[in-house]
Order: structure tokens, then C-alpha cells, then sequence
């Protein structure tokens, strides 16, 4: 199948709002909505079937934006701890804080310091309660690749403001049965989140403008970080911002879509598997992958049996045939254990790629490594050449460093790395770059380390 072809669904399941759409090639083809709530998984196992027939969606991989009382969003403060440390310290506290004692997923995000502390954003799920999701989906043939918070497609979209890194906004998401308020700096550091679970936007403002002002007031206070820009993302976004516009002093904006209820449902399926506060385990991310190597596997043992009954027969016709030629044996034995031979080697090569697999879904790091890793030499191209790349998960998000040389003319470099960066961070990668190659490149100007000939080395660095 051509992977740019390939069917995604992205759905935005909020409060019981659901809403699905068909992704190929990165375009909206079509949507669906229950027209019902959906509140628990048995009522979802039938809204899935409905959007599967109506928009023929089978065979794809399927993301996931959600919000309900399943998923909490504690907030913690703890002490300075390396990354290591505190993945010890926050597992212990979700475990003392488990009081039915089911397994639970989670993930954080470190928020600014407040005082001596650390801010820690935790998001936690019943383990079981994703396992019988992918289940579910497993019966139409879908294969889920993330699961996230709302807050994740909010940070996702803050970079499509024009924003500074110091600067920070208050992000406020819509629905018909939640307002979700997350105040996040420039550069994607987060102050802290709010997870109203009713509408403020129904009827008259006056209640979502008491809201933003009372998490201004709570950023200012606790953070000493004045809020400067609001931006409204969501159902009615455009409305709501023009009318609480005359209630700031600072700028009211809203993002521009034209998907309106697919809007969440379309991001999320633009997200790539390695996005930060991903729930869903790993060896569930990796299963359609795992499903196509046991197939083709299955697929050449099948043609080597066939190949060796052919042989078998074609032999048996020789031999008992009225006037059997010697060397129309040898040719015939000599062709069909060819291609006996031939099928063995692909075999073996596609077990030995199917064991390499499974011990790759089995890591926690190599899975993303081994991607992020398989995705670059088709970016790369003249004058640049790689040398060192590390993946490495820390604190929940994955971060990467390229290392590479420029090789031939170094005028030529610049235009090509260029290229290579905006590639990173588009298509299936999607990453974000925070340390630019021109940053290092510039550096070595400075100190008259680049000669119009002299072979010199590039690094790139971002989170996945």
C-alpha cells in the first residue's frame, strides 16, 4: 500500500462528544459524528461501527483526542529530581493514589517551577480501559497509533500563532460540554491546566470571561508571569472571541479552520506516534507493522510449499513419462531448486526482520529510535552526510541530535540544510526543532571556522 495513500482516522472524543474523520494524504475527505452521546466503550463499539460503513474507513491507522472523567490531570509539586528519579517518584504516587488497585498508564509534562518545586502535569488512564479500545478497533481492522489529551493538540496549535518563547497565552478549547483552559509559554512550556467539565460559551459570556480572568490572576500570583495574548480554539471560537474582546486590555484571537466539529478530529490524525504525552503503550503502537510481517512471512512460506510440490510433480512427470531426457531432468531439478533456494533466503530474511521487530516493540526506546532512525537517509541528501543520531525519552518526551558533515562545497550547504530541517519537522515526523543548524553554522562564522572549501559539521537538535 503507498503509505502517502494510507487511510487515517483521527477522533475526537470529548465528554461524550464524538466526532470522526477521514484523513488521505493529509487531507480532509470526509466526516462523521454521533448523534448521540457516547459515554463508555460499549456505546462506543457501536458509533464505530456506524463510521467505519459510512465512511469505508477499514485498513487504517486510527489516533484519538480525548477528555472524560476516565482520564484525570493531577497536578503535582514535587522536589528537584533528575529525570530518572522522578519517573520513580511520579509511578509511586500514581500507584498510592490508585484506589482500586487496576493498572493505570500514565504520562507528564513538567510544567514551570513554582518557588522551590517542580510543577509536574500528569494525565492518567485505566490501563484496561485502552486495552479493550484497541480491541474494539482491532475488530474493524483500524490500528490505533495515539491516544492524547486534549492539552496535547492545544500545545500543537499554540505554534501556529505568531508568539514569542518568553511570551505567554492563555488557550482556551470549546465544546458543547467542556471548556479546557491551558496557559503554556512560547515555547511550549506549560504553567498549569484547567479542565472545566461544563460549557462557559452557552448563552451569554459572562462566565468564560470570569474564568480567563480568574486564570490570569492565578498565572500572575503564582508564577509572576502576566498572561498577554488568549486565543479561543473550538465550537464557536470566532464568536465568543469577538464578543470578550472589549473585556481585555491584552489581544483576543481565535484559530482560523474551516473543519468546524472535525477540527480536533483532524489534528489528532495529523499527529505523529512519537507526540509527547502519547498514552497509548507501545506495543500496541506498533501492531499493524507486526500484523504485515506475519502476513508477507506467511505469505512466502506458502509460495515455498507451493515451489516445492511443483518441483515434486514436474519431477514425477520426467521421470515417468515414456522418454525422460536426462538433461531435461537435470535443467528441470536445477530450475526448480533455484527457485526452492531463492524463496528459503527471502523467508529467512523476513523471519529475521519479524524477530528484529519484536524486539523492538518490546524496548521502551528502540521502537521510536529505529523509526525516527529509518526516516532520515530518505530527508538527507548532497552535500550533507550523517554521522551521529540520538533518540533518548526523557521526562516523556523524545528527544533527538543529528550530527552530520557537510561534504564538497560549503556554499552549497545552507540550502541544503535548509531543506533537510523544514523535512523534520513536516510529513510523518512532524518534529520540533530547538537548536537550528544555522545556530552552530553562525557560531563557527563568528570564530573563523568555515572556509569556502573546508569540510565542517552540522547539528540539529528538536523533540519528537
Amino acid at each position: 500500500m503507498n503509505l502517502l495513500r494510507r487511510k487515517k482516522l483521527g477522533v475526537s472524543w470529548v465528554q461524550g462528544e464524538l466526532h470522526v474523520a477521514l484523513v488521505i494524504a493529509d487531507k480532509f475527505i470526509d466526516g462523521w459524528h454521533a448523534p448521540a452521546p457516547v459515554n463508555d466503550l460499549s456505546q462506543f463499539n457501536m458509533a464505530l461501527a456506524e463510521a467505519v460503513l459510512a465512511l469505508d474507513a477499514q485498513e487504517a491507522d486510527i489516533s484519538f483526542v480525548y477528555e472524560s472523567e476516565v482520564l484525570s490531570h493531577p497536578y503535582l509539586q514535587v522536589p528537584p529530581l533528575s529525570n530518572k528519579d522522578l519517573l520513580l517518584y511520579l509511578q509511586q504516587r500514581v500507584n498510592q493514589d490508585n484506589e482500586d488497585g487496576k493498572p493505570q498508564l500514565f504520562t507528564y509534562r513538567k510544567s514551570l517551577s513554582s518557588h522551590d518545586k517542580q510543577g509536574v502535569l500528569l494525565h492518567v488512564i485505566e490501563e484496561n480501559f485502552l486495552d479493550v479500545l484497541v480491541r474494539i478497533c482491532s475488530e474493524f481492522h483500524l490500528y490505533p497509533i495515539t491516544f492524547v489529551p486534549l492539552s496535547a493538540i492545544m500545545q500543537q496549535e499554540m505554534f501556529r500563532f505568531e508568539v514569542a518563547e518568553n511570551e505567554v497565552i492563555l488557550m482556551v478549547a470549546l465544546f458543547d460540554h467542556l471548556t479546557e483552559i491551558l496557559v503554556v509559554r512560547g515555547d511550549g512550556e506549560t504553567l498549569f491546566l484547567r479542565d472545566l467539565g461544563y460549557a462557559t460559551h452557552s448563552g451569554s459570556t459572562e462566565r468564560i470571561t470570569t474564568e480567563i480572568k480568574r486564570s490570569m490572576l492565578y498565572a500572575n500570583q503564582q508564577f509572576m508571569m502576566p498572561v498577554q495574548r488568549i486565543c479561543l480554539i473550538g465550537l464557536e471560537a470566532e464568536g465568543v472571541s469577538e464578543a470578550i474582546k472589549g473585556e481585555f486590555d491584552l489581544p483576543v484571537e481565535c484559530a482560523k479552520d474551516n473543519l468546524e466539529q472535525y477540527f480536533w478530529a483532524y489534528e489528532v490524525s495529523m499527529l505523529s506516534r512519537t507526540v509527547p504525552n502519547n498514552l497509548l503503550p507501545l506495543k500496541h503502537q506498533f501492531k499493524r507493522s507486526s500484523r504485515q510481517m506475519r502476513l508477507t512471512t506467511a505469505g512466502l512460506l506458502a509460495a515455498l510449499v507451493t515451489v516445492a510440490v511443483m518441483m515434486f510433480l514436474e519431477v514425477e512427470y520426467l521421470v515417468w513419462s515414456e522418454k525422460p531426457e536426462p538433461q531435461v531432468i537435470d535443467v528441470a531439478m536445477e530450475k526448480a531448486l533455484s527457485n526452492r533456494d531463492a524463496l528459503a533466503h527471502q523467508v529467512e530474511e523476513r523471519r529475521t526482520i519479524d524477530a528484529r521487530l519484536s524486539q523492538l516493540t518490546a524496548g521502551e526506546n528502540a521502537p521510536v529510535s529505529a523509526w525516527f532512525l529509518s526516516q532520515l537517509p530518505s530527508l538527507i541528501s548532497h552535500p550533507l552526510v550523517l554521522k551521529d543520531v540520538w533518540v533518548k525519552r526523557e521526562g516523556g518526551i523524545w528527544n533527538f541530535v543529528i550530527v552530520g558533515q557537510l561534504q564538497g562545497a560549503v556554499s552549497d550547504a545552507p540550502a541544503a540544510l535548509e531543506i533537510f530541517e523544514k523535512h523534520i519537522q513536516a510529513g510523518e515526523i512532524q518534529a520540533r526543532v530547538t537548536r537550528s543548524w544555522s545556530e552552530g553554522w553562525f557560531d563557527a562564522i563568528r570564530l573563523g571556522g568555515v572556509a569556502v572549501k573546508k569540510t565542517v559539521e552540522f547539528r540539529i537538535e528538536g523533540t519528537l
